[in-house]
C-alpha cells in the first residue's frame, strides 16, 4: 500500500488555500491498483455539468486530483477523479503522447461526498492497461487556479506531464 499527500504546490511552494490539498491510498489488489482519492470540499468549486459517475474528458479543466504511474519504457497511465464524481483514465506512450483514452473500458468506480462535503472517489485499474513495471508516480491536485503536487516539478509554469521528474517509486 502507498499514500500519497498532496498539499503543495508543483514547485514545492506552500499553497495559500487549506482547504486545496488530496490524499491518494494505492492498493495491491489481484486484478489491479485500487485507488481511492480523497479531497475536502474546496472553498470555490469548479465542476463538469455531466453526470455523477461518468467518464469525462477534459477533466484536468475542473476540480481533479491526479496520479500518474511511469513504466520503466517511459510509457505512463493518467487516472483523474474529479471532486463531483467524474473520471478519466489515459494513456500515453510518451510526453504527452496520447496513445489511449480508454473510451470504451468500463472502470469499477465509485464516488461518495460526506456530510462536511469532503469527497472520496475511488477506481480500480486493471493490470492489463498499467504499466508491467511502475517505476516512478507522482499525484497532483487542481482547483481554485492553484496546481499542487505529492513531489516537486521544475520549470516556470505547472506541467504534470514530466514523468522522468516523478520520484522512484514502485507499486
Amino acid at each position: 500500500m502507498m499514500n500519497l499527500e498532496v498539499e503543495s504546490r508543483w514547485d514545492g511552494s506552500p499553497c495559500p488555500d487549506k482547504t486545496i490539498r488530496g490524499e491518494f491510498t494505492v492498493e495491491r489488489e489481484e486484478s489491479g491498483l485500487r485507488i481511492p482519492a480523497k479531497a475536502p470540499k474546496f472553498s470555490v468549486e469548479h465542476q463538469p455539468n455531466a453526470p455523477t459517475g461518468t467518464r469525462f474528458d477534459g477533466l484536468w479543466e475542473f476540480d481533479v486530483l491526479e496520479i500518474f504511474f511511469v513504466g520503466e519504457n517511459g510509457k505512463y497511465i493518467e487516472i483523474e477523479l474529479g471532486t463531483a464524481g467524474h473520471y478519466l483514465v489515459l494513456g500515453f506512450d510518451g510526453v504527452r503522447r496520447r496513445s489511449n483514452d480508454f473510451h470504451d473500458m468500463s472502470f469499477d468506480h465509485s464516488f461518495k461526498r460526506e456530510d462536511d462535503g469532503s469527497t472520496i472517489s475511488t477506481i480500480l485499474i486493471p493490470n492489463e492497461i498499467l504499466p508491467t513495471v511502475i517505476t516512478r508516480a507522482n499525484a497532483f491536485v487542481i482547483a481554485n487556479q492553484e496546481f499542487l503536487s505529492h513531489a516537486p516539478l521544475p520549470g516556470a509554469k505547472p506541467d504534470f506531464h514530466q514523468p522522468s521528474e516523478y520520484p522512484i517509486m514502485s507499486v
